[in-house]
């Protein structure tokens, strides 16, 4: 398990970061994780962050 990392994109035209909270090295390949309580998930902000970051797991 790698420690939290920077991860930048640009999406829909504009730069975005987002620090995962981790990523997991498995057989398949990188895993990113990012922690977020089940109740944010609905959040506008939480849920376009998942939506564009290659988070593999999400843990509530």
């Amino acid at each position: 398990m790698a420690p939290p990392f920077l991860l930048k994109a640009v999406v829909e035209g504009q730069a975005r970061k987002q620090i995962p909270d981790c990523i997991l090295t498995t057989e398949q390949g990188p895993v990113v994780v990012d922690v977020k309580p089940h109740r944010r998930l609905s959040t506008p902000v939480v849920a376009f962050t998942f939506a564009w970051t290659p988070a593999g797991g999400r843990v509530a």
